[in-house]
C-alpha cells in the first residue's frame, strides 16, 4: 500500500482508552505535540493511510516520558533502592519527587522510620516495579553537614560526586567505617559518593560529617575510615522478599538451562551475610563478566547471564564467598556452562 497519509494516536495508557491526540489527517511523518505534564509516561501508535478507506494495521505501541526543563536524569533498579535528594526540589514529597516508586520512603534513625517528605543529607530505602530513569528538578546541592551518631547511619549525598577520603568531621577525625552503597542486589564499598545514592556510614563517635567538592578540606580535618566486620542494617522488611530460613552452607548450584542460549539462571546460597564475587571466565582464565562483587545477606540468591554479546564455547563460573563475621568461612566454586547458538 501507497501511503498517502498517516493517523496518529498518543494516550496516556497502553489500550488508548482515552487518546490525548487522535490525528488522521497527517501528511507529514512528524507531529508536534505540547501541552504534556511533567513526569508523564505517554503511549502512542500510528497506521499508514491511502486514500478514504484503506488504512495498514496500527504500528507497534511506543512510549514516551516527559522530562521537566533543566531535569538531571538518575538510574534506579526495578528493586530496592538507597536514594537520596542530589537537589533541592520545590516540592519535598516523595510522590511528587519519584511519582513512579511504589513504596513509602524508609530512612533510618535508631531504626526504620517512614517518611513522606525528604530532606537533604538523608538516605532513603525506596522500591520501584522495573529499571528506569529518573529527573530531578532544582538547584544541585553543593555542600552539605550531616549529623550523625553512634552507630549506623543512612546518609544522603551532594549533586557532584565526593571522594570518601574527601570528607570532613566536626569534630576533625572523626572515624567511621568505609561507606556501604546498595546495587540492587547487595552492598558495596562505596570509594565516592554518587549523586541521588544514599550510604550506610558507621560512626564511632557523634558528630557531623561536611560534604563538599573534593580538594576543598583540609587534611587535617577529614574522617579516618577503617574497615569493619559489621554489615550494614538488613533493608526494610516492609514489601521485601525475604527468606525466612537460611542455607547450611555456601553453595553454587548447578547451571539452569545447560547448554542454554543465550540467558542461563545462576543460583547459589549463603548460609551466612558474606563478601561476594561471581565471576563469568573462559576456557583461558580471560574474565568475561563480573556478575556479582558486592556484600550480601544470607539466604537463597539468583542472578542471570545473557551470554547474546559472546561466541558459543564453553564458560566457567566462579563463586568467590567469605563471611563478613569471619573471613575463615570461605568458599571457592566453580560450575562449567556450555552456551550453544
Amino acid at each position: 500500500m501507497r501511503a498517502t497519509g498517516y493517523w496518529f494516536q498518543l494516550a496516556a495508557d497502553a489500550l488508548f482508552a482515552v487518546n490525548i491526540v487522535d490525528d488522521s489527517t497527517l501528511t507529514d511523518t512528524v507531529r508536534r505535540v505540547t501541552a504534556l505534564s511533567d513526569s508523564t509516561t505517554y503511549y502512542w501508535r500510528v497506521r499508514a493511510r491511502a486514500g478514504a478507506a484503506a488504512s495498514s494495521p496500527w504500528s507497534t505501541v511506543w512510549k514516551l516520558t516527559t522530562v521537566p526543563p533543566g531535569a538531571h536524569p538518575y538510574p534506579v533498579h526495578g528493586t530496592w533502592n538507597m536514594l537520596s535528594l542530589p537537589v533541592h526540589p520545590a516540592n519535598p514529597g516523595r510522590r511528587a519527587i519519584f511519582p513512579t516508586s511504589i513504596t513509602d520512603a524508609f530512612t533510618y534513625i535508631g531504626g526504620y522510620q517512614k517518611r513522606d517528605s525528604l530532606e537533604p543529607g538523608r538516605g532513603y530505602w525506596i522500591k520501584f516495579p522495573i529499571d528506569q530513569t529518573v529527573y530531578l528538578s532544582g538547584p544541585l546541592i553543593q555542600r552539605d553537614t550531616i549529623d550523625v551518631t553512634t552507630g549506623w547511619n543512612l546518609i544522603g549525598s551532594l549533586g557532584t560526586p565526593v571522594a570518601a577520603a574527601s570528607i570532613a568531621s566536626i569534630p576533625p577525625g572523626l572515624t567511621t567505617s568505609p561507606f556501604f552503597g546498595f546495587n540492587g542486589f547487595g552492598y558495596t564499598l562505596g570509594d565516592s559518593l554518587r549523586p541521588a545514592n544514599g550510604y550506610w556510614v558507621h560512626a564511632h563517635s557523634d558528630g557531623k560529617l561536611i560534604l563538599s567538592p573534593s580538594g576543598a578540606i583540609p587534611p587535617e580535618n577529614r574522617i579516618q575510615i577503617v574497615s569493619t566486620a559489621e554489615a550494614p542494617p538488613d533493608p526494610p522488611s516492609a514489601g521485601l522478599q525475604r527468606d525466612y530460613r537460611s542455607p547450611s552452607s555456601f553453595l553454587l548450584e548447578p547451571v539452569y538451562p545447560n547448554p542454554f542460549n543465550p540467558t542461563a539462571t545462576i543460583r547459589y546460597q549463603l548460609p551466612v551475610n558474606s563478601k561476594v564475587s561471581l565471576i563469568v571466565y573462559d576456557l583461558r582464565g580471560q574474565v568475561m563478566e563480573v556478575l556479582r562483587d558486592s556484600f550480601e545477606q544470607a539466604g537463597y540468591k539468583s542472578v542471570e547471564w545473557n551470554a547474546v554479546r559472546f561466541a558459543s564455547g564453553v564458560y566457567l563460573c566462579r563463586l568467590d564467598a567469605a563471611s563478613l563475621q569471619d573471613p575463615r568461612n570461605s568458599v571457592i566454586q566453580v560450575r562449567k556452562m556450555v552456551l550453544v547458538r
